[in-house]
């Protein structure tokens, strides 16, 4: 590959999309190649007594804004940020699988090219990659992106044992 087939892609993140036509055009306008943005509308966020299936209101916008090679191309969506895959409550716990799977499904629906998926808790995380495994073998043409931090905080603690001898001769 030389050098000028190398292409670099960069994509606007964002978690409030009032006008999905007009943040399109914006980011275009300004040269980014993609749109990073929530799969569900946080108004219509859900929670774990069902309340919210009790809505008439859709689950999120629809997908008749863009056509087909809009959402494939120029849309990457953003899982939930309040997912909780190893809470300790086994029925938060069981919300966020069901959560999951289903924003994993619209967006498998919508031909999206990749879903950005929510930051992990570091030794929290064994339910979060099960499940994550389980959708990962029913999905064909979706790329999991994870997000990778890229500095670490140390924060370590210092035992210093002092050993004074003292020798007169």
């Amino acid at each position: 590959m030389s050098p000028n087939d190398e292409k670099l892609t960069i994509g606007f993140e964002t978690n409030c999309v009032p006008d999905l036509i007009t943040l399109l055009n914006d980011a275009r306008e300004e040269m980014f190649d993609f749109l990073c943005i929530p799969l569900i509308h946080p108004r219509f966020r859900r929670d774990a007594r069902g309340m919210s299936d009790k809505r008439k209101s859709p689950l999120t916008r629809t997908d008749l804004i863009l056509n087909s090679q809009q959402w494939g191309t120029l849309i990457v969506g953003k899982l939930t940020e309040i997912l909780d895959l190893d809470s300790e409550f086994l029925g938060t716990r069981r919300a966020s699988e069901e959560i999951f799977k289903q924003e994993i499904s619209w967006a498998s629906h919508l031909s999206l090219p990749a879903v950005l998926l929510p930051e992990i808790e570091p030794e929290k995380y064994a339910n979060f990659c099960r499940s994550l495994n389980q959708v990962a073998h029913s999905i064909s043409n979706l790329q999991l992106w994870v997000r990778v931090p890229t500095s670490y905080e140390f924060k370590a603690t210092v035992r210093i044992k002092y050993n004074f001898h003292s020798s007169f001769f």
